[in-house]
């Protein structure tokens, strides 16, 4: 499938302007025969570069830009530009339905921010995900399956989030307020304190049902419901609550911080940081293991 990204769009613009500039030159050359032919010629070439980029950028919202949406699911999903890392998001067969799989190979930067050389942490983050589209921050249901293939052995290794930032907040003041995400084999959540109790402000919350905390071991080869609500206390503050029923979960998390300028959006897909870090010179050859897992059913709906 083509993917119409802005380089394409300029690209196709600039090839019109070749051409046009390669027959008015011609023409000045040409008898009155000869001209009447190269208009035509014009004209058509002209009409496929049109219909060529027409065609294209219908496939995603504007260009650099390509959708991901089932007959089941009621939002679609997005990529942020043409980047896409090279990493692979594909639809796949299962019981006459069909899953959005990503897979997250180790020892790639997602996107060129996450690259950047920093004094301690890691020395890059990984990530194959895609997002939706922004909405009003009111309360929500967000309701989808998921069923995880291999791999997620990493550290805070997230396959859900919930973030605000936009044009009025930028990413480093406007924090994700929700998470869900692996560490060390054990499903955890993690909301934002506003007080900035705990480093960088996030809580970390291990998920727990009737057995005690939810392992990796629960989560491996079988399909997984998840219901996400989230209740605004007010303007800046939001409490989220997980059910799933194949997991046994019920489970409220320690309140949420947001900024007044946030628009909530969710990204699904796999998003962690490298093993490599600058702190540890010795693990600069070490490598996450590769990570797939699998979405369906994916519905966001008003919770007023």
């Amino acid at each position: 499938m083509v993917i119409y990204t802005l380089v394409t769009h300029k690209l196709l613009i600039g090839f019109k302007c070749l051409i046009l500039k390669g027959i008015n030159s011609a023409l000045l050359l040409s008898g009155n025969e000869e001209k009447h032919n190269m208009r035509l010629g014009l004209a058509f070439l002209i009409s496929m570069v049109t219909f060529t980029s027409a065609w294209a950028q219908s496939l995603g919202d504007k260009p650099g830009e390509k959708s991901y949406k089932d007959a089941d699911w009621n939002v679609p999903l997005w990529t942020w530009n043409d980047h896409l890392h090279e990493q692979d998001i594909e639809w796949v067969d299962y019981n006459g339905d069909k899953a959005l799989q990503f897979t997250l190979e180790g020892g790639k930067p997602g996107i060129a921010d996450d690259n950047k050389k920093q004094a301690y942490g890691p020395m890059f983050r990984e990530r194959n995900e895609l997002h939706t589209k922004r909405y009003n921050s009111d309360p929500r249901i967000i309701e989808f399956k998921f069923k995880m293939i291999k791999g997620w052995r990493g550290h805070h290794e997230s396959f859900f989030q919930v973030h605000s930032h936009n044009t009025k907040c930028t990413q480093q003041e406007a924090k994700p307020p929700f998470m869900l995400h692996l560490h060390k084999g054990t499903l955890r959540a993690q909301t934002f304190d506003e007080h900035r109790k705990v480093p960088k402000g996030r809580t970390f919350i291990v998920v727990e049902n009737d057995s005690g905390p939810v392992t990796r071991k629960q989560l491996l080869g079988s399909w997984h419901d998840v219901k996400i609500t989230s209740k605004h206390l007010d303007k800046n503050r939001i409490s989220y609550s997980v059910k799933s029923e194949s997991l046994g979960i019920n489970q409220t998390f320690p309140n949420s911080y947001m900024l007044s300028c946030g628009l909530e959006f969710i990204k699904i897909g796999i998003f962690r940081p490298s093993k490599a870090s600058w702190k540890h010179p010795q693990s600069l050859k070490k490598i996450n293991k590769t990570s797939v897992i699998q979405f369906d059913d994916l519905k966001i709906y008003s919770n007023k």
